[in-house]
């Protein structure tokens, strides 16, 4: 018994640019958010951590106690 092997060539055509779909533009938002919560809740950690500094290391990275407190007290999104 012999095996023959059959090829198809099947023409490919260019593949025309989707629609914008509004689902797809959800999607990648709701992909997005995990790491943009990350970023935001990572800053505001690092702002109320300056807190903690005393005011040698303050003046190490050139800020001053009340400085340091007004970063600290802007809201996460800023």
């Amino acid at each position: 018994m012999s095996c023959k092997t059959i090829r198809i060539s099947v023409p490919v055509e260019p593949i025309e640019a989707q629609p914008d779909w509004p689902f797809l533009r959800w999607l990648d938002w709701l992909l997005t958010l995990p790491s943009v919560v990350h970023y935001l809740h990572s800053r505001q950690r690092g702002r109320r951590e300056l807190l903690e500094l005393d005011e040698h290391l303050l003046d190490d990275i050139g800020l001053t106690r009340e400085k340091a407190e007004e970063i600290a007290k802007r809201p996460f999104w800023k």
